[in-house]
Parts: C-alpha cells; structure tokens; sequence
C-alpha cells in the first residue's frame, strides 16, 4: 500500500479564517498548494506571510506556477521557467523543492514547452514538475514526445495528476492512491482527488513520500 499524505491546494490567499475552515471541515493539512503569482481572475500570489504562517504550523508548501495561458514553443516554455525560479527566490523558497507549472488552463500543451520548462527549472538546481488531467490525450502526447527528446525529463519530472472524482475531504474519507497515468514508469506523486465544483475554494489532495519529502 502506497503512503500517502494529505493536503489541499488554493487559487486564494492562505489566512487565519480559511486555514481554521480548513482544520474544522477536513482536518490538519499536512501541504498547502499556492500559486506563486497573481494571475488576475486566477489567483492572489502566495507571500512570505503566508509562508511563515503555513510553517508555524508544520504545514508544508506546495509551489505552483500558472502565469500563461498556452504552453507552446521551447522558448516560451523556459521564460516561464525562469519567471517561476525568479517568484520563488523571492519567496525564500530553496533550491530542491518542486515547482509545478499547471496546465489546466493552458488553452494548448505541446512537447518543446514541456522540455523548455523542465530545463529551466532543473537548471535553477528546482525540481520540474506538471499539473494536469494525465489521461488528457494532448497532454500524455507531447509527454511522451518530450521525454524522447530529452531522456533525463521522464526519470527527473514529478507529475500531479488533476482529476477530483469527488467533493473534497479530509484524510480520513480520502480514496485509496489511483490516480490516472501517461505510462508506468512516470513519477505520478501526488492526486488531485476531490474539487469544490461549486466555490472553487479548496481542492483535497494526496501525495506520496517522494513528492512529500522534497517539500517546504
């Protein structure tokens, strides 16, 4: 049985309030999933006071990347890279953790984005990471295309897989690890399990102790 731990993930700031809703309605999140920048419409940028809040707690920090709207063309792939090494500098964040870039609402996906990213941010001594639907036909395409061009980006990328089959939960009600894969051998760490569908606020989580481990 694989060892999971469980977190959440928000577009919104992490305070008091939300943090205590959080504890109240699901439990102690073991990881806290945040956007490192203010994506109008999207997300409020993570801060240092969040980061500080969410340690005190012995709450892990789980960066995300979403400041694009299609991810295409090698070039565009490795600006991004360097804008999200750039935010997490900022942040304090050290070299070694994750940083995922969430294609959800990338309009397209295609292989050279994909490489350009991961080169930027395993260059910047951070760990590459993908947050998608990996049953997604586009997405597992250029995957696959991508760690042909670039042997090193299959082993060294962490893959969250974006799929809630359910309204959140707290570890307790989680499902079992099953997340959907592009193939056998991906490094697919951590679950999207259960979305609110109707606030948006908080998404439930699981992550294995690879992905775990490497967290702030």
């Amino acid at each position: 049985m694989v060892k999971t731990y469980w977190g959440v993930d928000s577009a919104s700031s992490v305070t008091s309030d939300v943090y205590n809703s959080v504890l109240k309605r699901f439990g102690k999140p073991l990881f806290w999933g945040r956007c490192l920048t203010t994506v109008q419409g999207a997300s409020e940028g993570l801060s240092r006071v969040e980061i500080e809040f969410l340690r005190s707690r012995g709450t892990k920090l789980l960066p995300i990347y979403n400041n694009f709207s299609s991810a295409t063309g090698f070039r565009s792939g490795m600006t991004s890279a360097v804008d999200a090494v750039s935010s997490a500098r900022r942040m304090g964040i050290p070299t070694g953790v994750p940083i995922f870039a969430n294609l959800e609402q990338a309009l397209d996906v295609d292989a050279a984005w994909l490489r350009g990213w991961y080169e930027g941010i395993q260059s910047k001594g951070y760990t590459a990471g993908f947050y998608h639907d990996l049953s997604e036909e586009t997405f597992k395409n250029s995957y696959s295309a991508a760690a042909k061009e670039n042997d090193k980006l299959h082993s060294d990328t962490i893959l969250w897989s974006a799929e809630a089959r359910s309204r959140p939960s707290g570890e307790r009600n989680a499902p079992a690890y099953n997340p959907r894969t592009p193939s056998h051998s991906a490094n697919v760490w951590s679950w999207k399990y259960g979305g609110d569908s109707e606030t948006g606020a908080i998404d439930t989580n699981l992550a294995t102790k690879p992905l775990f481990d490497k967290l702030w």
